[in-house]
């Protein structure tokens, strides 16, 4: 487990690694048939200009004005 993407971890992990200071240990952690313990030593913001990183914030912005319309917090106006 080098280095990566969040997505690419698993909510789970993805969720620790994110909130885990730097310079700490993270774990343990499985990887196919191995653990470890993962140190967070670096992090990089995404690149607003990565289409994979644009089009997961599209997929997220959308889920998240489902659940909102959903649970009736927002009054539908038209289309996002």
């Amino acid at each position: 487990m080098a280095h990566g993407r969040a997505g690419q971890l698993g909510d789970g992990l993805a969720a620790r690694m994110l909130s885990a200071q730097l310079h700490t240990p993270v774990g343990p952690v499985r990887d196919d048939s191995h653990w470890s313990v993962v140190w967070v030593r670096h992090r990089e913001p995404p690149d607003p200009t990565d289409p994979v990183v644009r089009r997961d914030v599209e997929k997220e912005l959308v889920v998240e004005a489902v659940k909102r319309q959903l649970i009736g917090r927002d009054v539908w106006r038209g289309p996002v």
